[in-house]
């Protein structure tokens, strides 16, 4: 359960990306909708060139909460990175640079832990609230982050 508190936590959190982090650069920071779709991108991008060979040599390592927990505290980095970056264009790349390392230490390594707990006859149920935690946190990150803003 714990677990799933914590997927669900930190699918909100990333989500934010998707959600209001757009809404933020244009009418916080009044980037216009190209520039933001790039930072999108560079996401995307460095997810591409990074992802695959970093998670081939550091599965290897038997232990993967640790990788877990580095992915899940960049989520809090990165939003003290725009706080403190008062609508600055590097802040908006450093976001994005330190959100996309959450994403690539945090969501490989999540599904393979929650895997590798139960025994083998039950890994479907884990996989289920695996997928059910990051469901929510999808519908529920617009709902919290856009809320919190509109306030």
């Amino acid at each position: 359960l714990m677990f799933v508190l914590l997927v669900a936590f930190y699918g909100i959190g990333f989500f934010q990306l998707f959600a209001s982090i757009p809404q933020y650069f244009s009418k916080a920071c009044h980037y216009h909708e190209d520039t933001i779709g790039l930072l999108l991108a560079l996401n995307g991008l460095l997810v591409v060139i990074i992802e695959m060979p970093l998670i081939t040599l550091l599965e290897k390592n038997r232990r993967l909460f640790p990788f877990i927990i580095t992915g899940t505290l960049c989520i809090p980095v990165s939003f003290c990175i725009l706080l403190f970056g008062k609508g600055m264009m590097v802040s908006a790349v450093v976001y994005t640079i330190v959100i996309t390392f959450s994403e690539i230490f945090a969501m490989p390594f999540m599904m393979n832990y929650s895997l590798s707990r139960p025994a083998k006859e039950r890994q479907g149920q884990y996989s289920a609230l695996y997928s059910i935690s990051f469901g929510l946190s999808n519908i529920f990150a617009p709902l919290l982050g856009l809320g919190i803003a509109g306030r």
